[in-house]
């Protein structure tokens, strides 16, 4: 007589001995630890589907029972079952089994879809916010201003020279002083010369004319700022704030060379000038923008400053920097009184352009108040500096008068 049960895990149909009753053994189909049902079991109810071990892995997934199917004895021996003390069973294999179909693909598809970690179902829509983001990114520094950049500068040629005229009249200075200064030019021109710059200031009609010509070891360089469209709207929206800080500097350093020069000797009169260089002959050469800006050429490791000499009506700016220079930097000037008001970012090198004219340059004529039209500083009126091409057929040439000779290498 043999004792006929179903493996709880595989459904399979299996057969041992009555010696095997209430031992533990392993299925013939999938091996799978189960314990044979008693003869109590047996007798008291049914014994088809008896009580898994508690300690054994079972797979996942649902099995399902279907009609047994006759199969043959097995060829190859089963492991011998465990009583339930935990030594070897004495009886031999199962006699018959009848194993049950293999799950269908829907549970195998179920066991797989379980086993997939949750984070497969993220990694589409990941990629596609991953490139969202980048695109957004990109677009977004695009579209950025740019305040820094690489702009051809053009040297012009060794005779360029620019002029221009400061009518006294309109200046808020004791007009008797002024016109003493003016007389002062007007009978002995003077010249301020280092082997970057020659300046000439000389007295006539209208007030102090000043020239303004490269000198012996210098090239003046034009540089296209506008290029960079960023500045070039950020100047056009503060060029009244800026502009406005060249004039009152303009106006007061004026005020006091014209109330210093007159006391002095002559012998004395050449250590002043170079003080109002920059505050009253180049900011009269300038705008807001010029103002602000300042050459750095590298000498080896050293940085050498060089400020903007002139601002036309186009947005150009101008700066003399030493003979054969091919490349240099636009940054803005430190000023201990003032805080900077160009982005930090601003940096512009200018790669320069050899000079290939043989004549004469000329810069176009036009009125201070071309560029934009700032607030007025009264009584300081900027329209009162006409900028010119070329010095007229009566002016003194450059070296008739003796100049002041300055022996410093900036300008």
């Amino acid at each position: 007589m043999a004792i006929e049960f179903h493996c709880p895990y595989c459904t399979a149909a299996v057969r041992v001995g009555l010696d095997a009753a209430g031992k533990v053994g392993r299925c013939p189909k999938c091996e799978t630890r189960i314990r044979v049902p008693s003869l109590n079991q047996i007798s008291g109810k049914d014994h088809s589907a008896p009580a898994p071990v508690e300690d054994h892995e079972r797979e996942h997934g649902v099995p399902f029972a279907q009609a047994p199917e006759e199969l043959t004895e097995r060829s190859e021996p089963v492991p011998p079952f465990l009583d339930p003390s935990g030594t070897s069973a004495t009886f031999e294999s199962p006699l018959d089994v009848t194993p049950r179909e293999s799950h269908s693909s829907a549970t195998k598809y179920l066991r797989r879809k379980k086993r997939q970690s949750p984070w497969g179902a993220l990694l589409i829509p990941g990629v596609f916010f991953a490139i969202f983001i980048l695109i957004g990114a990109g677009y977004w520094w695009v579209n950025q201003p740019k305040f820094s950049g690489r702009i051809t500068g053009q040297q012009l040629s060794a005779n360029q020279y620019i002029q221009i005229d400061l009518n006294t009249k309109k200046f808020a200075v004791p007009q008797n002083t002024f016109s003493q200064l003016v007389q002062e030019f007007q009978d002995r021109p003077a010249d301020l010369r280092s082997n970057l710059v020659n300046l000439r200031l000389t007295g006539g009609p209208e007030g102090v004319t000043i020239t303004l010509r490269p000198g012996s070891e210098s090239d003046l360089v034009k540089v296209p700022v506008f290029e960079l469209d960023a500045l070039a709207k950020l100047y056009r929206d503060h060029f009244n704030e800026w502009d406005d800080r060249r004039l009152e500097e303009m106006q007061r350093s004026l005020n006091d060379m014209a109330e210093n020069w007159l006391p002095l000797e002559e012998s004395d009169k050449s250590k002043l000038l170079p003080e109002y260089r920059e505050e009253v002959i180049y900011n009269a050469f300038v705008h807001g923008l010029g103002r602000l800006c300042e050459a750095i050429v590298y000498t080896g490791d050293t940085p050498v400053s060089y400020p903007c000499v002139h601002e036309d009506s186009e947005g150009n700016l101008y700066f003399l920097v030493p003979m054969k220079t091919r490349e240099f930097d636009i940054r803005e000037r430190n000023r201990p009184a003032e805080k900077n008001v160009l982005p930090a970012s601003f940096k512009i090198r200018v790669l320069v352009k050899p000079s290939t004219e043989t004549t004469l340059q000329h810069e176009q004529s036009r009125e201070r108040g071309e560029v934009e039209t700032p607030v007025e500083v009264i009584p300081f009126d900027k329209s009162s500096a006409d900028e010119t091409s070329a010095l007229p057929d009566s002016a003194p040439p450059a070296n008739e008068s003796p100049p002041i000779d300055e022996n410093g290498d900036g300008v």
